[in-house]
C-alpha cells in the first residue's frame, strides 16, 4: 500500500530532526477579513472562518500541534471546529484530522482522491478520513458567506481543492501556491508541471486585484503575488526546456543552473536543483 508522506514532509519542510521538533511551535493568527483568519504553525497555512454557524477550518497541519490549533481557535472564537476541508492529502495539511474528529466531532470534507490515498496508508487512522467527499465541487453556505470548493486536477497532486470565500473575497488554493518559493509538485501522486501551471492560470482568472490569498506555504498574498509566482514557473520552465532540447542532460542542466534572478525563490525543501529536476 502507498504510504502517506507525513514523515517525509516533516523533514521536507525543514523541521528539526529531533523527537521534540514541535516543542517550540506556536500557532499564530492574522485576521484577513471579518472573522476570517490565516493561522500558521508547523506545516501548511490554515484558514479559519468563525461566526454564527461555528468554525470552518481549511487544513489542519500535523497531529502534534492539534491541541495548540484547537486552543488558538478557542481563543479567537470560543468555539470548536464544525467543518474541516482538506485541500489535499499530504501530512502537513491533514495530520490533525483524527484529533479533531475524535475530540470535537468535526466533519471532514475532501476530494475523492484524498480519501482514497489516505485509506491506502496503513499509518493513517481511519477516524481521520474525510467523511464526505466530492468529485468536482461542493458549496457551503456558512457564516453568512458562500464558500466554493472546487477540484483542480493533476497539479500539486491529483486531489487538489481550492477554497474561495465569495463574500469575503478570500482564496485558499492549498499547495497550488507557494508564495515567493519554488513549488513542490508531487509527480508520484498525480502532480504535473503543465497541469499545475494551468490550474494557477484558472485560479488567477477567477479572482480580482482585491482578493486576499492564503497560500499553502509562504506569507499572505494578493493577485500580483500569485501572478509573479506563475511568471516564475513559466520562465524557469522555458529555461529548462531550452537546455533539455539542446541535448543537455539533467546533471548538465543542474550544473549550469537557472538565471541568477531566480536565486531568491530557492528554499530548504525545493532548492534550485530540485526545482530543475521537477521541470526536467
Amino acid at each position: 500500500m502507498r504510504k502517506l508522506l507525513i514523515s517525509g514532509l516533516m523533514a521536507a519542510f525543514a523541521l528539526p530532526a529531533a523527537a521534540d521538533r514541535f516543542e517550540d511551535v506556536t500557532i499564530e493568527h492574522n485576521e484577513v477579513a471579518n472573522n476570517i483568519y490565516m493561522l500558521t504553525g508547523a506545516g501548511g497555512n490554515m484558514l479559519m472562518s468563525s461566526g454564527d454557524d461555528g468554525v470552518f477550518l481549511v487544513d489542519d497541519q500535523y497531529t502534534q500541534v492539534a491541541e495548540r490549533i484547537a486552543e488558538k481557535i478557542q481563543e479567537l472564537s470560543g468555539e470548536e471546529v464544525h467543518y474541516i476541508l482538506n485541500t489535499h492529502f499530504h501530512g502537513d495539511h491533514v495530520g490533525s484530522n483524527m484529533w479533531f474528529a475524535n475530540n470535537q466531532s468535526s466533519t471532514i470534507f475532501a476530494h475523492d482522491h484524498v480519501r482514497e490515498r489516505l485509506s491506502n496508508d496503513d499509518s493513517f487512522n481511519e477516524t481521520g478520513l474525510p467523511a464526505i467527499t466530492f468529485d468536482s465541487a461542493i458549496t457551503f453556505h456558512f457564516n453568512n458567506d458562500t464558500i466554493y470548493v472546487f477540484h483542480l486536477s493533476n497539479g500539486h497532486t491529483d486531489g487538489d481543492s481550492a477554497v474561495w470565500f465569495k463574500n469575503a473575497n478570500v482564496l485558499h488554493p492549498g499547495d497550488l501556491f507557494f508564495n515567493k518559493r519554488f513549488p513542490f509538485i508531487d509527480l508520484k501522486s498525480g502532480g504535473d508541471v503543465d497541469g499545475y501551471i494551468a490550474n494557477v492560470e484558472q485560479l488567477l482568472n477567477r479572482i480580482t486585484d482585491e482578493t486576499v490569498i492564503i497560500p499553502g506555504h509562504g506569507p499572505l498574498a494578493n493577485k500580483a503575488d500569485y501572478q509573479s509566482f506563475l511568471n516564475m514557473m513559466k520562465k524557469t520552465k522555458a529555461e529548462v526546456d531550452a537546455m533539455k532540447q539542446s541535448g543537455m542532460t539533467l546533471d548538465e542542466v543542474k550544473n549550469k543552473g537557472l538565471s541568477d534572478k531566480w536565486a531568491d525563490w530557492s528554499w530548504s525543501f525545493i532548492n534550485e536543483e530540485r526545482w530543475i529536476a521537477t521541470l526536467y
